[in-house]
């Protein structure tokens, strides 16, 4: 079975150990295909070393491992679009990564940062395609797309 259901995953999905497992199993079953960018794991760097402690080699590793397992995750090439989002100036990388490689959804627990209305949504859908979902809907959505 092969996915075509690309989701962003945003650092802060990514830091938990467990979901981020229950994540990439959903990749691994082909279930969804994960993306990130270089910034996206940037982040994903800076908070397992400076908020939770981890070693320059634990974080090392996972980073070698996602890059292993997940070689073609990584979105390139998005920077110009980034001043055209309309979202908190922090994530607006992780939209116009998401633009970039026409991802489903963007799997985040941020909603905030990202448009809250209903009318900015529908207007980011329709302008670039990707919508944010929280990780419970992003699971349920890859779930009923793999039947």
């Amino acid at each position: 079975m092969t996915a075509d259901f690309p989701v962003v995953l945003d650092a802060c999905v990514l830091v938990p150990a467990s979901l981020r497992d229950t994540l990439l199993r959903c990749a691994e079953a082909r279930m969804c295909l994960p993306r990130w960018s270089n910034e996206i794991l940037d982040e994903l760097r800076r908070t397992l070393l400076e908020k939770l402690g981890r070693s320059p080699e634990q974080v090392d590793h996972l980073l070698a491992e996602l890059n292993r397992h997940f070689a073609d995750a990584r979105v390139e090439a998005f920077e110009t679009l980034v001043a055209m989002m309309m979202n908190d100036p922090g994530d607006r990388h992780v939209i116009a990564a998401a633009v970039k490689c026409r991802a489903e959804a963007i799997v985040t627990f941020n909603l905030r940062h990202f448009p809250d209305t209903a009318s900015s949504r529908r207007e980011l859908r329709e302008r670039f395609g990707p919508s944010a979902r929280n990780e419970d809907e992003t699971r349920t959505s890859a779930w009923y797309h793999r039947r």
